[in-house]
Parts: C-alpha cells; sequence; structure tokens
C-alpha cells in the first residue's frame, strides 16, 4: 500500500466512526508530515482523494474541513461493505428452458471468430445504425435459406433484443395503433406497445388447439405473434395459415411475427414463417439467435416491408447502433463460413435424442407428458405433488425447473448435456417426495 493511501484510509475511518465531525478541522499538512513521517506531497495526495469522495472541503487560507453530515456518512459505509453473496446453492442440473447447454467446441469457435474480428481495422470506428452491411447480407440470406423470408439487406436492422428492436418499430406506426398479442409469448412487447400509448390487447390462440376467434372480434391494427407456437397447435396447418394471412391481409392487420426459435423445430417437417408464405413480405419479421449460440450474445434482428423500410431509411440519422459492431462482424462472419446452418442441424439432431430420453425416463418414473412446448423445448408432466414445497425442495438440492405448481411439473432438456440427462433425471427422481428427500440427505 502506498504511503498516501495509509493516511487516506486512517482519516476516512476516523471520520466514517464519527471521531470527525462535519466541520471539524482536519489536521494541518504540516502536522500530518511530522505525525506519519511522510513528505507534503503524500499528505496533499491523501486530501485530495479525500475531497474527490466528498469526505472533506479546503477553504482557502483555512485549511481543510470535514463535510460529512450523519445521513452521507451512512451512505459512504454502505458503499463500502462487500455484497453479499448469494446464499443459493451451485446447480447441479438446470431444468430451466430459460438456459442453453453450449459445447466446448462451439465457444472455442466463437472465441476464434471474435479474435479474429479484433485484428480488423473496421472495429475502430462506430457501426450503422441499422447494423453492419456484411451481417445484414448473411442474415438475408439465412432468413431466405432458412425461414422463407425474402427480403434485400436494406429491409434489415439489426439490434441488440426484439424489445429494442420494437421501440424503433413503433415510431414508424401511427401513435393511435390498436394491437393485439399472443397471450403469454413475450411480456416484453406489452411494455413497448403501452410506451408509445398504444391500446393493447391479449389475444388467446387456444392452448392446444388453434381458435382466431377471439382476434375476428377484435380487428386490431396490428396483431404480435409467436409463430412457432402457432404451428405447435393442433389444427393450424397450411389451410388454417393461409385463411388467416388473407383475413388479415383484407382487414390491413399489420403481422409482427417473433420467429424466435422458428430454426429449432426438432419434432416436425420444417416449416417457412409466415412472413415468408406471401411473395411480396407483407409483415415485420423478428429473428435472434440467444438459443442457437448463447444467450449472452445480444443480436437480434427485423426485417421491415418496403414502406416500412423507408420510412425507417429517412429516420435512421437520429439512431444510434444498439448492438456491438464487434458481435455483429463475428456473427457476420461465422454464418458466412456455414457454421450457423451447422449448428442448426446438429441441434435438432441433439434434441430428438434428448426429447427420447427425456420421455423414456419420465415415463418410467410414472410420469404422463400433457404438453409439449417445442420451440421452448419446454415439456408439462402430470405431478400430482407438484406444489410450492416440492419447488423448494428440488432447488435446495441444486435442481432448478421451470415450474411445479397445480399438479404439473415443467422442465426442459436444453441446458443439460446429452450424456447427463439421465443421471439428472435420477436425481430428479430421487427428491419428487419426502421419502427421496430423506434419501438425498443421507
Amino acid at each position: 500500500m502506498k504511503k498516501y493511501e495509509t493516511i487516506y484510509r486512517q482519516f476516512r475511518q476516523e471520520i466514517l466512526d464519527g471521531y470527525r465531525q462535519k466541520g471539524e478541522r482536519m489536521p494541518s499538512i504540516r502536522s500530518c508530515v511530522r505525525q506519519f513521517h511522510v513528505s507534503q506531497t503524500s499528505v496533499e495526495h491523501a486530501y485530495a482523494q479525500l475531497q474527490l469522495e466528498g469526505y472533506i472541503r479546503s477553504r482557502p487560507q483555512s485549511g481543510y474541513y470535514v463535510v460529512l453530515n450523519e445521513e452521507s456518512r451512512a451512505l459512504h459505509t454502505a458503499m463500502l461493505q462487500p455484497s453479499e453473496v448469494s446464499a443459493d446453492p451451485s446447480l447441479r442440473y438446470d431444468f430451466r428452458s430459460r438456459s442453453v447447454w453450449s459445447e466446448e467446441g462451439e465457444l472455442v469457435l466463437w472465441k476464434q471468430y471474435l479474435k479474429q474480428t479484433m485484428n480488423q481495422a473496421a472495429i475502430f470506428s462506430y457501426g450503422e445504425a441499422r447494423g453492419e452491411h456484411a451481417l445484414r447480407t448473411s442474415l438475408m440470406r439465412h432468413a431466405s435459406t432458412m425461414r422463407g423470408v425474402l427480403a434485400h439487406e436494406e429491409q434489415l436492422v439489426i439490434g441488440a433484443s426484439v424489445q429494442a428492436l420494437l421501440y424503433q418499430l413503433c415510431g414508424l406506426l401511427p401513435r393511435n395503433s390498436r394491437v393485439a398479442i399472443q397471450k403469454g409469448v413475450y411480456i416484453q412487447a406489452r411494455r413497448v406497445f403501452e410506451d408509445y400509448g398504444m391500446e393493447v390487447h391479449d389475444v388467446s390462440f387456444g392452448e392446444d388447439r388453434f381458435d382466431w376467434s377471439e382476434l375476428k372480434q377484435l380487428r386490431p391494427d396490428v396483431l404480435f405473434v409467436h409463430s412457432p407456437s402457432l404451428f405447435e397447435m393442433e389444427g393450424f396447418d397450411i389451410q388454417a395459415c393461409q385463411s388467416l394471412l388473407a383475413w388479415m391481409k383484407r382487414e390491413g392487420i399489420l403481422l409482427l411475427e417473433d420467429d424466435h426459435n422458428g430454426e429449432l423445430n426438432y419434432l416436425r417437417e420444417g416449416s417457412m414463417a409466415l412472413c415468408g408464405r406471401d411473395g411480396a413480405l407483407g409483415g415485420v419479421y423478428l429473428g435472434s439467435f440467444s438459443r442457437i449460440l448463447l444467450p449472452a450474445l445480444r443480436i437480434s434482428y427485423m426485417i421491415l416491408p418496403k414502406a416500412l423500410a423507408a420510412r425507417y431509411h429517412q429516420k435512421e440519422p437520429t439512431y444510434s447502433p444498439s448492438a456491438s459492431k464487434l458481435e455483429q462482424l463475428a456473427l457476420a462472419a461465422y454464418i458466412a463460413d456455414g457454421h450457423l446452418r451447422r449448428r442448426i442441424t446438429r441441434l435438432k439432431r441433439q434434441y430428438r435424442t434428448r426429447h427420447r430420453l427425456l420421455l423414456e425416463g419420465m415415463g418410467q418414473l410414472g410420469m404422463t407428458c400433457v404438453r409439449i412446448e417445442e420451440s421452448l423445448t419446454r415439456y408439462h408432466f402430470q405431478e400430482p405433488a407438484a406444489d410450492a414445497q416440492m419447488a423448494q425442495r428440488l432447488r435446495a438440492h441444486g435442481i432448478a425447473v421451470d415450474a411445479c405448481e397445480n399438479g404439473r411439473l415443467i422442465l426442459s432438456f436444453a441446458a443439460i448435456a446429452p450424456q447427463e440427462l439421465t443421471q439428472a433425471l435420477t436425481a430428479l427422481a430421487a427428491l419428487r417426495s419426502n421419502k427421496g428427500k430423506k434419501e438425498g440427505d443421507r
């Protein structure tokens, strides 16, 4: 520790402990030199730090005085306290759908692309508000080949998240728009529309069987849906899809399609996005990669119809980039080299295997699967004992699930490695009952 830090820390503690009160004069620099056996410069540095942090104040031709009152002393003391570490036990098995498992090889590959991008001269300048041209071009091809959405790269806008993109989109829409949001799919979307003063309604399409009668009655200006979950419903076939889109076109309803996880359809044959079923893009397409790559990778994109794209370009000079330029350029190269396509193919193969292992394992425990949300890799199992107490017991033993309530145990395999899934299910089974708890405690 440097000499000035010793002086600074001693006086700071004396002030915080109340030994030196507000308005009290501090020792002179000369007396401190004699007391601490240091140079005048060390004392001046210590007093300068105390002034900077608001403990003392200099008065010309008079000296230094304490300025901290009781309230400020309490705040300074609190700021110096070390942060408490969470007492929650570390997770052994994470059955939550919000988490994903990342392969070590994939992490190494992603680090390589980040490292390569760091050596590019392009990172030493600010990026474009609508996103880097290289990534928009890569995403244009990805949306076309993987989801059937045809558009020019100038129609793409890249942002840090879907919510961030929706804020920009709402600036292009009439403020008096009536918005319908598919119930239970993306609560952050509601916040955006309400912040813009729009009239927002929740619309149910049914839990298992597709039903759009509520939408017909409401007749909104804008409809926000999570399209992969619609395709999971019984009755949402090609004919129903075409009927819905044709009706929306006649009514002049703008479609906002959130295609989150649309590429990861591992239980059914691939189907193009809603915005890909019309030759001319009639809606707004929203995509992201948090579950395909890493949740910490904050890159999403939207594809605008030509009319909205032209309106956006008029306002573009007033926008700032919201997504990391470094990550954008790295992702552009990653996609261009074919890694994203290979990653999706590999994930779908892994998910089919884990799907089989999960159903077999839970079946052996006598648990019946009553619902599968493929787009979220989330499974609902009947469990009469499912309640808050059971959830607490699981969490106390390092197992986290999506929900444990109302006779249902809801979980996902997305964050668990294939080779660990059987072991994880065994641990889960041991804790389902009080008997299992006692066995686990021995």
